[in-house]
């Protein structure tokens, strides 16, 4: 019976996606403390955490109700506390709706190959908040738009995340702190800037961080438009965090370029002022020469 119905969604969802267009290849991960388990499989107790990564490629709409539905294939890797990571392929469902007033999207992997030892259904589940407009299968939701801080906002039944073997006897039920979601051949997305703006001491440390999604990402921090490389003083120019042992000369305009094969983005700039001990070294080098008179004419001129 499974057969056939998975021959005619597989026939329902092609039609679809050729009156559509393909809907488009997703990442999507979410990771988390398990709350609840009858291991027989995964060798998990609770507290331990766990990461689940969808690679999907999305085809087109099986069923448009609330929750409408849509179907793909993905490959699913599971990871359990310091376990092998499980890596299964197979159909995979995605419902998006607001069943209830509250926005839900759930990604069903279903693995029922009976050549594979161990089958198993796996289920990620997240919530947004009552009221929010319903996700979308063309926009992979960011971290933002799904409540992940409260089990019982984050999932149906107070988990994000389930899995079942094909025996129905060994499940996993979890939480989720953290997830992320974005299309493969997308260029990435800014989803944190770093701090507008920060006075420091001599030898402060000052932190910069940028927070992005999407796939292959790249990360250059530059001053005043000039990239930046790890030094005595400088660490993580080409990571999400830089890392400043503060001096005067570090005072600047800083930002990040972030890129993947698909583009590039960069952050909003964050002002750096570092305070000097000598008040007349007005370009912060270290030394008291006219082009410090000049800085100051030209800091006079900028205004405040």
């Amino acid at each position: 019976m499974r057969t056939r119905m998975h021959a005619l969604s597989m026939l329902a969802a092609a039609a679809a996606a050729s009156a559509d267009g393909q809907l488009g290849e997703w990442f999507v991960a979410a990771e988390g403390e398990i709350s609840a388990t009858n291991d027989s499989i995964w060798n998990a107790g609770v507290g331990d955490r766990y990461r689940v990564e969808y690679d999907l490629d999305l085809t087109g709409l099986l069923n448009g109700g609330n929750p409408a539905v849509y179907e793909g294939t993905a490959t699913i890797t599971l990871t359990v506390a310091d376990e092998p990571p499980l890596v299964l392929t197979d159909l995979c469902l995605v419902r998006v709706g607001n069943p209830g007033g509250v926005p839900q999207i759930s990604f069903v992997f279903n693995n029922n190959d009976p050549a594979v030892p161990d089958t198993r259904l796996f289920d990620l589940t997240l919530l947004g908040e009552p009221g929010q407009p319903i996700f979308s299968p063309f926009e992979p939701p960011l971290v933002s738009d799904v409540a992940l801080a409260s089990p019982t906002l984050n999932a149906l039944n107070s988990r994000a995340f389930e899995a079942i073997d094909d025996q129905q006897t060994a499940t996993l039920s979890a939480n989720a702190d953290a997830f992320e979601a974005f299309l493969v051949d997308d260029p990435p997305q800014i989803t944190a800037q770093p701090a507008a703006a920060t006075i420091a001491d001599p030898n402060d440390t000052v932190v910069l961080t940028v927070g992005a999604v999407g796939p292959g990402l790249q990360y250059q921090w530059r001053r005043d438009g000039v990239p930046l490389s790890d030094g005595p003083n400088i660490d993580g120019a080409a990571t999400a965090t830089l890392s400043i042992d503060a001096q005067p000369i570090d005072t600047g305009v800083y930002d990040c370029v972030v890129s993947n094969v698909n583009g590039s983005v960069t952050t909003a700039e964050a002002a750096l002022g570092v305070r000097t001990a000598c008040p007349a070294d007005q370009n912060f080098d270290g030394f008291v020469t006219p082009a410090d008179f000049n800085a100051w004419v030209l800091n006079f001129n900028s205004g405040c």
